[in-house]
């Protein structure tokens, strides 16, 4: 097992055993109850793959120690979670956000680096903070075991059920919970009154969140507090001129660390009392850590605390910090990583979610869709994740693309047929279709938080990103794309409740022209663009699709293709219509949903911002001939050239 797996499992059973050695309730639990799956919780100490999914991919040396290449988490070998569950005799757990050879049947792992308990706004994101906070991770939970019920109600069998758990596992299944240093590390930059003040907050957060998994049924409750996190190097570098305690860790960071324990203790004591029928478990990661450390020398470690892999700071930049892949990149670890108790000086804060991240059921055979709603074209910063804009943006969605395809070539070389059923051939990939459609979001800001002159003099850029992302495809082996423009975002009902048109600023369909003028411009710009690509990339084929005008058309003759009012909008709150479909609303005590009308077929917009099916497949239809094309070429014809 090796010097380090040995102590970190030690680490395990002198927090579950207690300092006194006597026999623990804790202890006996996960000794004698044979839990059939286990669902974790946490950030990047318990993260076995959900940043690597969803972002760039943590590379070597990373992984080096027990897996011999890249697993996803943020250390050489194994995390806590993973001893955790070879103890109860089960597999280690996939992580939920990964697509590829995920397997759910004896639980998930929804934990991802750089999270909080507490939920992120702009600030904590512009902070380092990673949008998938617990309240995220929870919805994440609640939506597997909506999914599993889905499944397992459908008639006949499904192979998704040889990688599902059955739904009474939910119930009988080990809940764990590790998190909390991120929300202590960002507070050590209050004030110490300031810091201490806010410490309930996240506390009261994971007790909710705990009433929240009973809720849906979870009964057994594992709760980690967190360690002793002045001891970290990267704690130690950031206050060089610190109170140091006297084995040399931040004293004041480890008190914020304590002060935290000691709520959360007090808020699981309240809980066992509220969830009689639960058993909730407080384990003390503090103790076992900081023993460690304190005895690092006698346990064969070398410095306390120094850390193995110091070549690894370039990747531990959050991810909107950085615009650059790691995934050529080699670090360099040091030779005896088991001589050390850190991997490395600071851990991964990373962002987000979409469609390529859907575990269950997901099929990769015939291509896969990045694309994920309110993300944009600009790289996404605390500023404008805090105006609601989603992280994924197209920056984003290429390193997803990178790791499908890094990760489709490693699992190809096992020859796991199962796994090749699911993912194209490598071959395939310079064959494929390259889609583009993105880019409203971009214009929608600009010209909801700016003039609309400064919306315009931000077209440049985002073009040039857009040409960027197109040409690292290419030098990928791409060699086929089809490109839409952006459609005439002054017709969006949304818009035209939100910023009624001054008068005199509607065209002749009712939509507001100086928002369609600034589209037009963009798509002016992009089709520019896409002409001077041609030219140094001439061994592909570029086509420029016009949806500006297949969508104006629709709206503009909406009556004679037999759509009602062309700016009216299907699903919507009665009683205030500023709401999105998908928003609640509570009013007296009661939530009230969105409801849908009754005839989506007779509408263009379905909420206000999206099409209805009925909208899309009249635009599909008008665009898949090639009239609407630069160059002149249908979709048939595009795929016969792919083939």
């Amino acid at each position: 097992m090796g010097v380090r797996s040995i102590l970190l499992t030690m680490a395990i059973v002198l927090s579950l055993k207690g300092a006194s050695g006597l026999r623990d309730p804790v202890f006996e639990t996960l000794n004698s109850k044979r839990f059939p799956a286990i669902f974790n919780f946490g950030d990047s100490y318990s993260d076995t793959g959900s940043s690597s999914a969803t972002f760039d991919r943590v590379p070597y040396p990373c992984g080096m120690t027990f897996f011999g290449k890249p697993s996803g988490r943020l250390c050489d070998g194994r995390l806590i979670i993973d001893f955790l569950a070879e103890k109860l005799g089960l597999p280690y757990l996939s992580a939920y956000l990964d697509a590829m050879a995920a397997e759910f049947k004896h639980g998930a792992n929804f934990a991802v680096s750089g999270s909080t308990i507490k939920p992120v706004d702009g600030e904590l994101y512009a902070q380092a903070a990673n949008p998938l906070s617990l309240n995220i991770q929870l919805l994440q939970f609640q939506q597997f075991k909506q999914r599993v019920d889905e499944v397992y109600k459908q008639d006949g069998t499904s192979r998704l059920k040889n990688r599902l758990p059955k739904p009474k596992v939910l119930s009988n299944a080990l809940y764990t919970i590790d998190m909390g240093s991120n929300d202590i590390i960002q507070l050590s930059a209050f004030s110490r009154d300031q810091a201490h003040e806010s410490l309930p907050e996240p506390v009261n957060y994971i007790s909710k969140g705990i009433e929240k998994l009973h809720q849906l049924g979870g009964r057994s409750f594992l709760i980690h507090n967190v360690g002793p996190l002045g001891c970290l190097p990267s704690t130690i570098e950031n206050y060089p001129d610190e109170n140091l305690d006297e084995f040399g860790c931040v004293k004041f960071v480890n008190e914020m660390s304590q002060e935290f324990n000691r709520l959360l203790k007090e808020k699981v004591s309240e809980l066992r009392t509220k969830l009689q029928d639960s058993s909730v478990f407080y384990v003390d990661m503090y103790s076992a850590k900081y023993s460690l450390i304190r005895n690092a020398t006698q346990l064969g470690f070398n410095d306390p605390f120094g850390y193995c892999c110091k070549d690894c700071k370039m990747y531990l930049i959050p991810l909107w910090m950085k615009h650059i892949s790691t995934a050529n990149r080699v670090y360099k670890a040091c030779n005896g990583p088991s001589k050390y108790i850190s991997w490395e000086a600071e851990k991964l804060r990373l962002p987000y979610l979409s469609a390529y991240l859907d575990a269950i059921g997901a099929n990769f055979k015939h291509g896969a869709d990045f694309a994920a709603s309110g993300t944009t074209i600009q790289h996404v910063d605390g500023k404008l994740y805090g105006s609601g804009l989603n992280p994924l943006s197209l920056d984003v969605q290429l390193l997803q693309f990178e790791a499908l395809k890094e990760r489709t070539s490693e699992l190809y070389g096992k020859g796991n047929a199962m796994v090749k059923s699911r993912l194209p051939r490598l071959e395939e990939f310079s064959k494929a279709l390259y889609v583009f459609d993105i880019g409203q979001n971009d214009i929608h800001h600009a010209l909801t938080s700016t003039t609309e002159d400064q919306a315009r003099e931000s077209i440049p850029e985002l073009i040039n990103v857009f040409a960027l992302a197109i040409e690292t495809l290419y030098r990928g082996g791409a060699r086929i794309f089809w490109i839409h423009n952006t459609g005439p975002i002054g017709c969006l009902p949304y818009l035209l409740v939100k910023n009624p048109p001054a008068a005199g600023n509607t065209d002749e369909a009712g939509c507001i022209k100086s928002y369609n003028e600034v589209a037009q411009e963009f798509n002016m710009q992009l089709k520019t663009r896409i002409s001077n690509l041609r030219l140094h990339l001439n061994d592909s084929l570029l086509v420029y699709v016009d949806i500006y005008s297949a969508k104006y058309s629709l709206i503009s003759e909406a009556n004679t293709h037999g759509f009602v009012d062309p700016l009216g909008y299907c699903c919507k709150h009665s009683e205030n219509k500023s709401l999105h479909c998908w928003s609640r609303q509570t009013i007296n005590g009661s939530v009230l949903h969105a409801t849908a009308c009754s005839n989506p077929t007779q509408y263009i917009s379905w909420d206000s911002i999206h099409y209805t099916e009925v909208a899309n497949k009249w635009v599909a239809d008008r665009i898949v001939d090639g009239f609407l094309s630069d160059p002149h070429v249908s979709l048939p014809n595009l795929i016969q050239k792919t083939c």
